[in-house]
């Protein structure tokens, strides 16, 4: 049993582990429909209390395809700053201001209450470390099933560190910065990959730790990794980013927030995703812009019912049965083919046996 850590497990388990195979498996290869998100600003969100969060969430689920949150946090540029009241659950930056939320913490509450609902939220390599992000986010995504998705910022305007440099590293924060913390948070979300929980019951043999690897990061970031969790059931969270991307690492999905430049990215497969921001008086106004892939819609919540009732003019209700249950597949992106971390060196040593417990 070399590599092998033995482990008794109930007889439940492989059938959990049938069923995220078969999610995995089931992943959409063709182009997937024009997808829509929406975001609230932080400063509306803090004022909800759990059961208006909840609500909100219900009210999103099975209508739009995911919820942007914390987008707001996130800078194009360097210079912003928001700062924070006293509020609870909230993150901020400092003694007066708008006050600010968590987005992990708002979007694992609110992922209790909805069954379809994607969750993208937005975090920066900025104040937290990329082993943090890739723990928290990938943390957030087993509680979802699959469903959660990473808006990479350059900076996080909530927090009072100046959005000039690094707070580990004391980087300066940009291009390049953004990049190596994609690079170095998806090398350790595939570390530890999900095809290594075998959960073998004849065997005893719950994971093969032959397939569990070093991050081994250097760079930007010195990571040796791996994390303490597995992978996705979604390979990677789908990432998000306003920029196009830099030293061959590139987001998932580009954010464009100018609808008459439509800018075309080419990656060694395909084009990446490009999806439009708009306004929800623009996105109510105008026909959806041509040469985008989904719109990210930023809404009060007091437009929101408005909002609303439009998308679902525009197109019929999401099919809760279909088989996109998870945000990659929904969107209709591939993963991106490197980091490969399955050639580094093996975490656990060998062994000829192991005993049962």
């Amino acid at each position: 049993m070399g590599g092998h850590f033995a482990l008794r497990w109930a007889e439940t388990l492989p059938h959990l582990v049938a069923a995220i195979t078969s999610t995995v498996m089931n992943i959409r290869k063709s182009p997937a429909p024009f997808h829509i998100g929406v975001s609230i600003s932080d400063g509306e969100l803090a004022a909800l209390s759990g059961p208006e969060i909840a609500g909100l969430a219900r009210r999103l689920d099975g209508v739009v395809d995911y919820w942007l949150i914390g987008a707001d946090r996130g800078a194009p540029h360097a210079g912003e700053s928001h700062a924070g009241e006293s509020h609870a659950g909230e993150s901020h930056a400092g003694e007066s201001g708008p006050a600010t939320v968590d987005p992990t913490v708002v979007a694992t509450f609110a992922a209790r209450h909805t069954t379809d609902l994607g969750y993208v939220v937005a975090a920066a390599a900025h104040r937290d470390h990329p082993y943090n992000l890739a723990r928290r986010l990938l943390s957030l995504d087993h509680a979802t099933g699959g469903r959660a998705g990473w808006f990479a910022a350059d900076a996080d305007t909530a927090v009072a560190l100046g959005t000039d440099a690094d707070a580990w590293t004391s980087s300066p924060l940009g291009a390049e910065h953004t990049a190596a913390a994609i690079d170095a948070v998806r090398t350790l979300w595939r570390a530890w990959p999900l095809a290594s929980v075998v959960a073998d019951v004849n065997t005893g043999v719950f994971v093969d730790t032959d397939l569990v690897r070093a991050a081994d990061i250097a760079g930007h970031f010195a990571i040796a990794g791996p994390l303490p969790l597995p992978g996705s059931i979604q390979h990677d969270l789908p990432v998000f980013g306003r920029r196009p991307g830099a030293g061959g690492t590139r987001p998932d999905i580009l954010v464009i927030d100018q609808p008459g430049s439509v800018e075309r990215v080419e990656t060694e497969r395909s084009p990446i995703s490009r999806v439009v921001e708009l306004s929800e008086t623009a996105f109510r106004a105008d026909p959806i812009p041509g040469g985008f892939d989904g719109a990210i819609v930023t809404t009060s919540l007091s437009d929101l019912d408005d909002l609303l009732r439009s998308i679902r003019s525009r197109r019929p209700g999401r099919d809760a049965s279909a088989d996109d249950r998870t945000l990659r597949a929904r969107l209709g992106v591939a993963a991106a083919t490197l980091p490969d971390p399955g050639r580094n060196r093996r975490v656990f040593a060998s062994v000829r046996t192991a005993e049962t417990v």
